[in-house]
């Protein structure tokens, strides 16, 4: 089930991402965002992408990665952060998968 969002030219959006917060919090994730929207990719890998940021700002970047999710592109996150994760899946259909032993595997509903 797909919702449809309210469609930000790229521009706008990239304005969006630079005033979520000072410039010392998180720069480089919203720098890279911001790339990522204006470049418009389908898939979006995002690598630890709340590490350098304190919990409001990770929540605010991820309601940014679930937006740009609603406006059909894919969203990829690696993170250790089980409360992104957990956030994540409140906001959104996720699929969460776990490395473990070199494999793989879904994880359960404990996350």
């Amino acid at each position: 089930l797909m919702v449809e969002a309210p469609r930000l030219p790229p521009s706008a959006m990239a304005a969006r991402i630079a005033r979520m917060s000072k410039p010392q919090c998180g720069e480089r994730q919203r720098a890279a965002l911001a790339r990522a929207v204006i470049m418009s990719p389908e898939v979006i890998l995002a690598d630890e992408p709340t590490g350098n940021v304190d919990w409001e700002m990770s929540q605010r970047l991820l309601r940014l990665l679930v937006e740009l999710n609603r406006m059909g592109k894919t969203i990829l996150i690696a993170t250790h952060d089980l409360g992104l994760i957990r956030s994540a899946k409140t906001q959104v259909q996720a699929r969460v998968l776990r490395i473990s032993n070199r494999k793989l595997q879904a994880a359960g509903v404990d996350l």
